[in-house]
């Protein structure tokens, strides 16, 4: 996998990502990747963490890894930037370089049935193709080094970065020189989605 995200997480430090949260007058550090939540959880937190990692789409995976690293009294110490943060609103919340953190997607809205996989439109006359696009699905077409390469290198990078890096695991490597301009449609794509979902739900 060579990408940005492979170049952001080779350059973490040991602890990993974290991320700079406003919360209660203050300023809050927590973990921004799944390695970095799994540190802090254990019993069955962290097994419901796993499940969850493991099962939603990779365009939601951020605000899984947000509400298991936010301190567990957040709620009550400032519910109003929880409910902002969880909506989709990173305001203010800044990496591990002081960089703001801008979510590529909006979460899931209530009951919404989000795919376990990326549907591919039809491109160069081939037809439409899909491919896993969550961890559960994409572990079960790796092996060997493959499969540990992306347990490491999904574990380490910060949270705003996974669903790209999802996506290029998913994608046939076979296929991925030939068809590089599927990934910066898909970029394109989802900016564009997340722009006018912005725009509706501001509207």
């Amino acid at each position: 996998m060579v990408d940005d995200a492979r170049a952001s997480a080779e350059a973490m430090t040991p602890a990993g990502p974290a991320w700079s949260i406003p919360l209660a007058g203050g300023r809050t550090e927590v973990p921004a990747s799944i390695d970095g939540v799994r540190a802090l959880l254990t019993g069955k937190r962290l097994d419901a963490f796993d499940t969850a990692v493991a099962d939603t789409p990779a365009k939601h995976l951020l605000y899984v890894v947000l509400d298991h690293a936010l301190p567990a009294d957040a709620d009550v110490l400032d519910p109003a930037t929880v409910a902002r943060l969880r909506s989709g609103d990173f305001t203010g919340v800044l990496d591990h370089d002081g960089a703001p953190v801008i979510p590529r997607d909006l979460p899931p809205n209530e009951g919404e049935l989000v795919p376990p996989v990326w549907t591919v439109d039809e491109y160069n006359g081939e037809p439409p193709t899909e491919f896993p696009a969550t961890i559960a699905g994409i572990r079960r077409i790796l092996t060997g080094d493959k499969l540990t390469e992306f347990e490491q290198e999904t574990g380490r990078i910060a949270a705003q970065d996974l669903a790209i890096a999802l996506f290029r695991w998913s994608y046939p490597a076979e296929q991925q020189t030939m068809d590089a301009a599927v990934f910066d449609r898909l970029a394109a794509q989802d900016h564009a989605s997340c722009g006018a979902s912005r725009t509706e739900s501001g509207s």
